[in-house]
């Protein structure tokens, strides 16, 4: 047995070294290392090859580098111009995180509006990463207060909100898409079921340009909660309204519609059995 192994453990030495001996040129000498590729800087092209003007050396470490030449140009407000009276400050789960980078990332099907919600915001907010946890949290409502009864809200927005054309967030925006969106039957979007109750959506009113009310019929003490699930509340009026058939006659629901990102419908949900494969789920669509 002893022989036998010793034999087959030189013939797996020999076989070893003979590879070695055909393999490829051995490792080039260590020498100096090759100098660093630089990295890109701001004045690099971007990835359509639009070689940018040149970013100020220096500029306000807390808004994004890639705005500083906007502001040192005068073509964008500075922060502290462009910023609410009383500003929401979100704490980073782990770390501040650095300015830069490209994401990458990509979905398909419905839930493809995840992406776009990201744009969008409630008059509540809940704490993230995860929903249902803790309180609702103020977000384009500073503070709210209802009365004894819960048929009463009260909502102070928060002052000097500004769309991304820089146009003024007030009431009347959230007015524009409550009545002229949400609760016009002639728009492909519908108020939320959750803001019902027993079947009646309640009444907002417009107090001034950043308090409005909202009147339920009987009491509600989800008002908060409510709002945290809403991925929108408000449209710019002072343009979405150049959409709509009741300020622009020239306009129709079909233009307006038209820039609904996702279109809830509705009446009652149907399932078509034809968007039913075998092997897998079926999709109830309206």
């Amino acid at each position: 047995m002893n022989r036998r192994f010793n034999w087959s453990l030189s013939i797996l030495i020999m076989f070893s070294m003979l590879i070695a001996a055909c393999g490829g040129e051995g490792a080039p000498p260590v020498g100096p290392a090759a100098a660093a590729t630089e990295a890109p800087t701001a004045e690099a092209a971007d990835d359509d090859g639009d070689a940018s003007a040149e970013m100020p050396s220096d500029g306000n470490p807390n808004e994004s580098p890639m705005l500083w030449a906007a502001v040192a140009s005068g073509e964008l407000p500075s922060l502290e111009e462009r910023l609410p009276v009383n500003p929401l400050v979100v704490e980073p789960l782990s770390e501040i995180g650095s300015y830069g980078g490209t994401l990458r990332h990509g979905s398909a099907g419905l839930f493809a509006y995840i992406h776009e919600n990201l744009t969008r915001e409630s008059l509540t907010r809940w704490e993230a990463p995860l929903a249902n946890v803790g309180p609702p949290l103020p977000n384009l409502a500073e503070s709210w207060e209802a009365n004894e009864d819960g048929t009463e809200v009260i909502v102070h927005l928060r002052e000097g909100i500004k769309w991304s054309d820089g146009e003024l967030f007030t009431s009347e925006d959230i007015e524009f898409y409550w009545y002229d969106v949400m609760l016009d039957e002639n728009a492909t979007e519908s108020l939320p079921n959750i803001l019902f109750v027993e079947g009646e959506a309640p009444v907002l009113e417009v107090i001034d340009d950043f308090t409005i009310k909202f009147t339920y019929p009987k009491p509600y003490y989800f008002f908060a909660e409510g709002m945290a699930t809403l991925s929108e509340i408000a449209w710019p009026k002072h343009y979405m309204s150049e959409f709509h058939p009741k300020y622009n006659d020239q306009a129709t629901y079909e233009d307006l519609n038209a820039h609904t990102e996702l279109e809830t419908g509705r009446g009652a949900v149907t399932l078509r059995p034809g968007c039913w494969k075998s092997g897998t789920r079926a999709m109830p669509i309206g």
